[in-house]
């Protein structure tokens, strides 16, 4: 997503964490401020590792994650 500051938010949900739907009437609920947003369905694929340097978090993927989208700053 995009807030209104131009900053991009990556999120990831566990697989049988939250419908589409429901996630979509939520976000707007926040205080996030998200101008845009893009769904990217991974389904059993999706994970998300975030390293040391910020807070540490780990989704596991229940399975062979095929691709990668990496994110550093600038």
């Amino acid at each position: 997503a995009q807030d209104a500051q131009g900053r991009i938010l990556l999120m990831a949900t566990p697989l049988f964490g939250i419908s589409l739907v429901d996630l979509a009437n939520y976000l707007p609920t926040t205080d996030l401020q998200i101008i845009n947003a893009v769904n990217l369905d991974g389904g059993g694929s999706t994970m998300m590792a975030i390293p040391a340097g910020a807070q540490p978090y780990t989704l596991p993927s229940f399975d062979a994650v095929p691709t990668g989208l990496a994110v550093y700053p600038r």
